[in-house]
């Protein structure tokens, strides 16, 4: 009897904990590539970029990550807003910025700067920005995180 109820024990306390565990092992995988709502393509002006921002699991926590939104006519594309240079948070930059160019994204941390497609136009930044997944279903946007 009491190997038994050691035996139950055992196996309930693995259930418990295990499958968390391993959650956190793997940083939340298991809620990675859900499709998150960034609301209707109608709001989104063509060619401006609009801050996306949405959760992502991180081992126990979530944590609030950014991307921006570029509508180009029918379709949408979305830009990962961390620099790849130094993981600063970049921003859209405004017509009167130094080398900026309306719809551009500068970074506040180096003066590096990207198109609006996401790619290198000033050093230090070398790599273009991550884009994510998105889809538009029935005139809504999706983005996948």
């Amino acid at each position: 009897m009491r190997e038994d109820r050691r035996g139950f024990l055992a196996g309930l306390l693995a259930a418990l904990f295990g499958i968390p565990g391993v959650a956190a092992l793997l940083g939340g995988r298991g809620t990675r590539g859900r499709w998150i709502d960034a609301g209707p393509l109608d709001a989104l002006p063509d060619g401006e970029p609009r801050r996306f921002a949405y959760e992502v699991a991180a081992g126990w926590e979530k944590r609030q990550r950014a991307c921006f939104l570029v509508r180009k006519g029918d379709s949408v594309f979305a830009l990962d807003a961390t620099c790849t240079h130094a993981g600063c948070m970049v921003r859209p930059a405004a017509r009167d910025d130094a080398g900026g160019a309306p719809g551009a994204f500068l970074c506040p941390c180096h003066g590096g700067a990207f198109s609006i497609d996401g790619e290198p136009v000033r050093r230090p930044v070398t790599r273009p920005l991550a884009r994510l997944e998105t889809r538009v279903t029935g005139g809504r946007v999706e983005v996948r995180a």
